[in-house]
């Protein structure tokens, strides 16, 4: 899986899980995906670069969440009406405490699907999104309102986009095992994204079910004919595990765009196993960059 794992009554985001072996505490959910892939570098518009969680600190019981796409967006550039914009949200139970805790998603996908209307044959840049509860949210682009419908608010449109990373180093070390060190991180200033952030009350949107811990995934889809089914883009959960838990080595084959291309919640055992596969070598490489094994096979 590549998602997030998010409490909602007890205001703690648990932490973002990639494969079931792999789970980050943290105070907030937040990732950085830019650029990770072919596919995504040819259609930029459909780009996830980042994805966020959290409880509203304003309003109790309420869920913020907000992706982020088209990094380094042009100033002409704007919203796609060829693809859809998602949040695929499932309940989770969690058994075991510590080192032997797990996690396992339960029920049905809640999703909230956004659409646009480009101002490239219309006056008006509007956006579309369509909540787990049937509640279509209609609001302009680019602007900011309180409006709520049904226990929902939402803005979409451009956002600054900071981005503080020293990508020669980064490049260098995920690809020739370059370990020296980093450098003071490079700010690329004027950069912008567009985001989509919605507020919803939980109780009000989601189904009644068991628990307060939810996975939440973002997707981007397109279809390649008006009845066609739909095809995954790029989806995001973790941090730059495309670009750098999945970077390859020498031969290897490059996975970024068929990892993008997969349902989060609908893998199957040997697809896990490819992606485990890679993490477990990639793991080595990095350990062993610095000359000495602390990460043994067992």
């Amino acid at each position: 899986m590549d998602c997030k794992y998010l409490n909602i009554t007890k205001q703690l985001v648990i932490g973002s899980l990639w494969l079931p072996i792999l789970l980050l505490a943290t105070n907030s959910a937040h990732s950085a995906d830019h650029v990770d892939g072919p596919i995504t570098i040819q259609h930029p518009v459909a780009d996830i670069s980042d994805l966020f969680a959290f409880p509203s600190p304003q309003r109790a019981g309420h869920l913020v969440i907000a992706m982020d796409v088209y990094p380094f967006v042009p100033s002409k550039g704007h919203f796609s009406d060829k693809v859809t914009y998602s949040f695929v949200i499932k309940r989770v139970k969690k058994s075991g405490e510590g080192i032997d805790s797990s996690f396992t998603t339960t029920g049905d996908e809640f999703t909230f699907h956004c659409n646009f209307i480009t101002p490239h044959k219309h006056d008006k840049h509007t956006v579309t999104c369509k909540a787990p509860n049937g509640t279509d949210i209609i609001r302009s682009v680019d602007t900011v309102s309180d409006e709520e419908t049904d226990g929902i608010r939402l803005f979409a449109g451009r956002r600054s986009d900071p981005f503080i990373f020293p990508v020669d180093w980064f490049t260098d070390f995920v690809t020739k095992g370059d370990f020296k060190p980093s450098p003071d991180p490079s700010k690329s200033a004027r950069l912008n994204v567009l985001s989509i952030v919605i507020e919803f009350d939980v109780e009000t949107v989601l189904p009644s079910g068991e628990g307060s811990l939810f996975a939440i995934v973002s997707e981007t889809t397109t279809q390649d004919s008006t009845d066609g089914a739909p095809r995954n883009i790029d989806r995001m959960g973790r941090p730059e595990i495309t670009n750098a838990q999945l970077v390859r080595k020498a031969d290897e084959k490059d996975l970024r765009d068929e990892y993008n291309q997969l349902r989060t919640f609908d893998l199957t055992p040997g697809e896990i196993q490819v992606y485990k596969d890679r993490l477990l070598s990639n793991l080595h490489y990095f350990d062993g960059l610095d000359g000495a094994v602390d990460w043994l096979p067992g």
